[in-house]
């Protein structure tokens, strides 16, 4: 019986005690369903199908990159494009806009 308490209270002493990974910056794909340059915002379309959903991101402070990891401006970006958006790592500022090489036919 003793064994078993003191197993159970190491357990949860390393449980508790170890550290929780740091959350990485939320990074989301999806097809741009509209883009206002002047209002700063980016309407994506996430997921397919029944699952698709649009969400609208604001992106007056981000990078606007390339198929060639050349620097694109807003007015570059274009319905349709396949593109990466990648946050801060508190989820509340866009950082880089990347736009999507185009899927292969198959």
């Amino acid at each position: 019986m003793f064994r078993s308490v003191c197993a159970l209270v190491l357990w949860e002493a390393l449980t508790v005690s170890a550290p929780a990974a740091p959350p990485g910056p939320m990074v989301f794909e999806g097809t741009i369903k509209d883009v206002r340059g002047t209002d700063g915002t980016l309407t994506l379309t996430l997921g397919k199908g029944k699952e698709a959903k649009d969400q609208t991101f604001l992106i007056v402070e981000a990078r606007f990159v390339g198929r060639d990891g050349d620097e694109l401006k807003v007015g570059d970006l274009r319905r349709g494009d396949r593109v990466q958006v990648k946050m801060t790592e508190d989820g509340r500022i866009v950082q880089v806009v990347r736009v999507l090489p185009a899927p292969e036919a198959k």
